[in-house]
């Protein structure tokens, strides 16, 4: 049976003394009390997680490759700018 993702994320925030844990990306970027992201899943995911990160107002670090194309890195400063975020990548 697998592991459900929330139970998985509280006995981590449990073991570290974090405040509070999640089911899911999408319901961590809702929360309104959330106010930067640090975007740390596999490359492949960056490009959508940090988009909806941005387009739920989040501050958003996120470690390279920030996207696969420059048109979708360039559409993610966009979206950044115009929700007056901050994006920002590992360098």
């Amino acid at each position: 049976m697998p592991y459900p993702i929330l139970e998985k994320a509280e006995a981590f925030a449990e073991k570290w003394g974090v405040s509070k844990a999640y089911g899911s990306y999408e319901e961590m970027a809702a929360d309104p009390n959330v106010e930067a992201v640090y975007i740390a899943t596999p490359n492949n995911l960056h490009y959508e997680n940090t988009k909806m990160c941005l387009l739920a107002g989040k501050h958003v670090l996120c470690e390279k490759p920030l996207a696969p194309t420059k048109k979708q890195a360039e559409e993610l400063f966009k979206a950044a700018e115009a929700k007056g975020v901050i994006l920002m990548d590992m360098k």
